[in-house]
């Protein structure tokens, strides 16, 4: 029995791991780059009004600039039922904001609606969100090899989201918990798990479809309704967000288009360009997620499920514009989830190797990009 000790041990080690070096990354931030400031993790522009409760004085706001998803919720989370006018008017696209609403409400209740503790809520949710993911693979998905999953700490989408807290982070925890309920027969689980990652980006409706899909074929007939039975809630938000929000837009034109256009835009772009350090770094990052992309559409032929819950990323990458594709700082969290269903995905020698490619190339792009977020 001693003998498996260390093996019994690993996921917990795995874990606390991951958790000491967010910890220490976001303390880092927060007083080396922000100045003990928490609002320095929303990158808030001055564009917009700000929401009444954050007081402008108290703010660390960068001039002339539109603000990052990051200061919509914490907009959101001042008043997440939107009962203030304020609240409209400091969103950019009201609609669309509000129907993540699961991240800026739980952040309102756990800091009891206090104006000031708001903040600290916000980030706190998304360092447990990125322990979360690591502590899901290495208990749940990937036990035989719970080491692998530190590195979920390799990918650039992971420490974007840490500095500029959008929603991502707890949508993926949710999705990757949903899938492992999924795999152990859990529809209990795998419909919870979809409904709060709905709740939190609405794309996740998405996998939801698919989840439910992939058991109505396989003849599981209480598991997919389960699963979409627990989307009501999610399109009964949108529903009333459509309603009592009518304007803004929805996001959907501004961010989608042609299939491959974007991406071949923005290839066209980088080599055309000066070769500058961040025309390099840009370079070597979009590589990465079609390098990424193109691994999991091989899981898919192979009919993996990681394979299939791909598809929902790999359709919005094909169809997204350029302007969320040539930015790392927008791919790289917005398709965070293509990097973590790549290491639950199985493959022969051939793939993991390239897998092990992909995720040493993302360790460089990381390293640089918090070291420049920390020093410079």
């Amino acid at each position: 029995m001693l003998l498996f000790a260390p093996v019994l041990k690993q996921p917990v080690v795995t874990t606390a791991v991951a958790a000491v070096a967010i910890l220490a990354a976001v303390v880092l931030l927060l007083s080396l780059r922000f100045g003990g400031n928490v609002t320095g993790f929303f990158r808030i522009g001055d564009a917009l009004p700000l929401s009444p409760s954050l007081p402008g004085d108290e703010a660390l706001v960068h001039r002339g600039e539109v603000g990052y998803d990051g200061q919509f919720f914490l907009t959101l989370a001042y008043d997440p039922l939107l009962r203030q006018e304020e609240t409209l008017a400091a969103l950019d696209s009201p609609r669309y904001r509000a129907r993540r609403i699961l991240y800026p409400a739980l952040a309102y209740l756990i800091a009891l609606g206090s104006p000031r503790a708001i903040p600290w809520a916000l980030v706190f949710l998304n360092v447990v969100s990125a322990i979360s993911l690591v502590g899901l693979l290495s208990f749940r998905a990937l036990r035989e090899t719970p080491w692998k999953a530190l590195s979920v700490l390799a990918f650039q989408g992971l420490w974007v989201c840490l500095t500029v807290s959008p929603a991502d982070l707890m949508a993926l925890a949710f999705l990757v918990a949903a899938l492992v309920s999924y795999r152990t027969r859990r529809p209990l689980g795998a419909a919870a798990g979809l409904l709060f990652a709905s709740l939190t980006r609405e794309t996740y409706l998405l996998h939801a479809a698919l989840l439910a899909g992939l058991s109505l074929r396989e003849r599981r007939w209480r598991e997919a309704l389960m699963i979409a039975a627990g989307q009501i809630p999610a399109a009964v938000w949108n529903a009333w967000v459509m309603l009592r929000v009518p304007a803004g837009g929805s996001a959907v034109k501004e961010n989608f288009g042609l299939p491959f256009a974007g991406v071949g835009e923005a290839a066209l772009k980088l080599l055309r360009g000066e070769p500058t350090g961040k025309l390099l770094y840009e370079g070597l990052s979009l590589a990465l997620l079609l390098g990424v992309a193109a691994a999991l559409a091989w899981a898919l032929a192979r009919r993996e499920l990681a394979g299939w819950c791909a598809v929902p990323f790999l359709v919005l990458l094909a169809i997204s514009r350029v302007g969320l594709v040539d930015y790392y700082v927008n791919y790289t969290r917005v398709f965070l989830g293509l990097y973590v269903l790549l290491l639950m995905c199985d493959g022969g020698d051939r793939f993991r190797r390239f897998r092990t490619g992909l995720v040493a190339g993302s360790a460089v792009a990381s390293a640089l990009y918090v070291g420049r977020q920390l020093f410079f």
